[in-house]
């Protein structure tokens, strides 16, 4: 038992102090609501400077829809496409108000923030319109005496070079942290064409991508804690084309984006409370060379504001989170720049009796170029021994993205939002080594949004009947020892139906079943990884009429850590990804590479 409970331990410090300390209770966590099925992702030193498609691919049975290296890549999941999920940064949301999406290959998170994933957009700490899921980045902070500085290089195929430094400097009363993050890659792999039936060379597929991440913190007082953070990313690549195109001039585009943050959060006895502004821009050139030399600027200017109250006694619990946003969109594709004002106030009411609680929530939404709507959802969960076992349902509304109402000749403001009724129930059971997830969900989604060509061939959203989506996933996990060797198991499986109800056919890019594993091996100073994932067939059209076939890919890392000092530790590190070579695709035309590589090194100060 002792070697399972030192993997554990030794994941996270590995190398020297990894581990980010426990956060004062003063902050506001996503992991209250009394529904498990909010995530935590596991964050390590060996995981960080990857991206977050990456991290969600290899620690959840979930779909990213990756078009390859150098291009995009964003979430499908329960019946929900790429723009009807949320992600946020410290409560900010980053998806694009023109596309409702983001690219996950373009975020990382850091050793100081915590991952979450959950299902829906109405419980704690998220945001409305995820009528699939939310992923959150939230800053951690520790008030503890440390200064750490953690250098990161890794060099792998296709010239790729991946390069962090995180630095850490922290008292009982301020703490610090910055990250600095850096990739580049040319993306020359090869890939099987089945077209012209050879090996060819991945070309125009170049990527720079950098950012900034800093966080503060200072204690005001006994009762009061002042945060500020900023984020800035600026990325430069070639946009590959799909194989079957024959255009020889590239596409290209360049990205920048800067967020920041002030908070103040207060408490005093059972309660707390937080406010917040925050600032998001962006500034999106995109070039088609075999189309225009000029490109398509675009300018977004987000402003947030924030205000939530908390209240905690015995049995009860009841918050508060109101919030006010101001957008504008300057773009040569709107006839005029567009502005808009969102207001949501999301209550929440939880009740609590030994090891039962009650949990219910409302959000009325006012967005100024649209229509006000309400969300709302009700939870019960109970704890009994080594089970637990909960049930939640709810609604949310996802407004029209910029595009959608405003692009010139083909936006349309008749539009309505999109709806979901979403249910789900799990159990829990945690006996010894071992831990065991089920959960059932069934999500209906109406007046999907889709841009689809009308009589005269030009292409314009329209809302379509409803679909359906209905499934399970169990997630298991088991840790034993073999000797000196400490090991843990994970094992994933999702199997689920995505529908159109109009014509009974299953949605584009949403497979039936996926299947991943993971296990995790400690000897001495070394740490052996081995992940697989397996992924069904998926249709790429809605008829049905092409799909893609299913593909298992096997990874493998090794990392061993070299004492230097008493306080300075360096780590050694190899990846081999997709060892079997497999060729496959995970949208239709965009390969993926080969059988790849990766050494690393990480020092620890």
């Amino acid at each position: 038992m002792r070697y399972w409970v030192f993997l554990l331990f030794s994941i996270y410090s590995f190398a020297q102090t990894d581990t980010i300390p426990t956060v004062d209770a003063e902050d506001f966590a996503l992991d209250k609501t009394i529904a498990f099925s909010i995530k935590k992702i596991a964050q390590d030193s060996f995981k960080v400077e990857n991206s977050l498609a990456d991290q969600l691919s290899k620690s959840l049975p979930v779909y990213i829809r990756n078009y390859g290296p150098g291009n995009i890549a964003t979430l499908s999941y329960r019946g929900a496409s790429s723009s009807q999920h949320q992600v946020l940064w410290n409560g900010i949301p980053i998806n694009s108000v023109t596309l409702g999406q983001t690219d996950l290959n373009n975020l990382q998170s850091t050793q100081q923030e915590q991952l979450y994933f959950s299902f829906g957009g109405n419980t704690e700490g998220t945001y409305p319109g995820a009528l699939g899921a939310t992923i959150s980045m939230e800053n951690q902070v520790a008030f503890i005496k440390q200064s750490k500085l953690r250098v990161h290089q890794a060099f792998a195929s296709f010239e790729t070079q991946k390069s962090q430094v995180d630095f850490t400097q922290s008292s009982q009363k301020r703490f610090f942290t910055l990250n600095w993050n850096r990739f580049q890659s040319k993306n020359n792999f090869n890939y099987y064409n089945p077209f012209s039936r050879k090996i060819e060379i991945r070309k125009q597929a170049e990527k720079e991508h950098r950012s900034v991440k800093t966080n503060f913190a200072q204690k005001i007082g006994s009762r009061a804690i002042l945060k500020v953070g900023a984020w800035y990313q600026n990325t430069h690549q070639n946009i590959p084309r799909f194989i079957t195109t024959q255009a020889a001039l590239g596409q290209f585009s360049k990205d920048q984006q800067w967020r920041a943050f002030t908070s103040l959060n207060w408490f005093k006895n059972n309660w707390k409370s937080k406010i917040q502004i925050s600032t998001q821009n962006q500034e999106y050139n995109f070039v088609d060379s075999a189309i225009n030399t000029l490109g398509s600027p675009l300018l977004i200017h987000q402003h947030f504001g924030q205000l939530v109250f908390q209240r905690k006694t015995e049995h009860w619990e009841i918050s508060l989170d109101n919030q006010y946003s101001f957008n504008k969109v300057q773009t040569p594709n709107f006839k005029e720049n567009k502005a808009f004002h969102f207001l949501f106030s999301k209550l929440r009411i939880a009740w609590h009796y030994k090891k039962n609680s009650i949990e219910i929530g409302s959000t009325p939404q006012y967005r100024s170029d649209f229509i006000t709507k309400m969300d709302y959802y009700a939870s019960i969960r109970r704890e009994s021994n080594d089970w637990d076992y909960f049930i939640r349902w709810g609604n949310n509304h996802r407004f029209p993205t910029a595009n959608d109402l405003y692009w010139n000749s083909a936006g349309n403001k008749l539009l309505k939002p999109e709806k979901n009724q979403q249910f789900e129930g799990g159990v829990k059971k945690i006996h010894k080594n071992y831990e065991c997830t089920a959960e059932v969900y069934h999500n209906t989604i109406q007046n999907r949004i889709i841009w689809k060509p009308n009589t005269s061939n030009v292409w314009k959203p329209i809302n379509i009947n409803q679909s359906q989506s209905y499934g399970i996933e169990i997630n298991n996990k088991l840790r034993h020892t073999v000797s000196t060797i400490a090991i843990e198991h994970q094992l994933g499986f999702s199997f689920s139906r995505n529908i159109e109800l109009t014509h009974q056919k299953d949605l584009p890019y949403l497979p039936s079943k996926q299947l991943q594993y993971q296990a995790i091996a400690l000897y001495r100073n070394q740490i052996f990884r081995v992940s697989s994932q397996w992924v069904d067939r998926v249709f790429t059209n809605e008829d049905n009429s092409i799909y893609l076939p299913n593909y298992w890919i096997l990874n493998f890392s090794w990392n061993k850590k070299i004492k230097i000092s008493s306080n300075q530790n360096l780590s050694l590190g190899v990846v081999l990804s997709n060892v079997f070579n497999n060729d496959y695709q995970i949208v239709s035309n965009a390969p993926m590479p080969r059988r790849n590589f990766e050494i690393n090194m990480t020092l620890f100060l």
